[in-house]
């Protein structure tokens, strides 16, 4: 079976979500800032057109019709956290009109167990809270042990939940609604499980 990260696409045209409302709490175990997206989700959206993906720092917002294709494709395992877009402005800073943006913070409440290198080791973690270590400019890419997979279509690793990971049927889903600015991105997936 293919696995693929669900990815939003890079470009200076497509809008992204310049702030966001956010605490960080730092952990005592390895000092690493953790962050908590407050309710309501209130944001400043920078770029010239929408699409159906929006970046927040290494989360995703999605637009409204990807809410619908989740939901009517019986995809249940995530929660869309319906976001207030405050203000809507180009790069150069012009504002928009900031009345037709309609943008949820997608959280995917499925998981795969702790993120894996291409060849099944764990990526280095804190003990305690399991927060990624640095990766090292030489490490090859992620991969999960499928045998901790529960068989969702959208899961998330347990230590990195901002790349959600989706199935090949779901990407089927997704690329026949030609959405716009998303990419998928194949990962492999390794069984380390006996």
């Amino acid at each position: 079976m293919a696995f693929y990260f669900f990815d939003c696409k890079a470009s200076d045209s497509w809008a992204y979500v310049k702030s966001v409302s956010v605490t960080r709490n730092t952990t005592e175990c390895c000092g690493r800032n953790h962050r908590e997206f407050i309710s309501p989700l209130d944001y400043i959206l920078e770029g010239k057109r929408l699409g159906d993906t929006a970046y927040i720092s290494g989360y995703y917002a999605v637009s409204r019709r990807v809410k619908e294709i989740f939901e009517n494709n019986n995809i249940s395992n995530c929660e869309f956290i319906p976001m207030n877009c405050t203000e809507w402005r180009e790069r150069n800073g012009s504002r928009k009109d900031k009345s037709e943006v309609e943008y949820y913070f997608m959280q995917v409440k499925s998981t795969c167990g702790l993120a894996l290198d291409i060849h099944g080791s764990e990526c280095p973690h804190c003990p305690v809270c399991n927060s990624l270590e640095y990766i090292a400019p030489d490490f090859e890419g992620f991969a999960f042990d499928e045998s901790k997979w529960d068989g969702s279509d959208i899961f998330v690793f347990e230590n990195k939940d901002n790349i959600p990971i989706i199935t090949e049927k779901l990407k089927k889903i997704l690329a026949k609604e030609k959405l716009t600015n998303v990419e998928f991105v194949k990962i492999p997936s390794v069984n380390v499980s006996k």
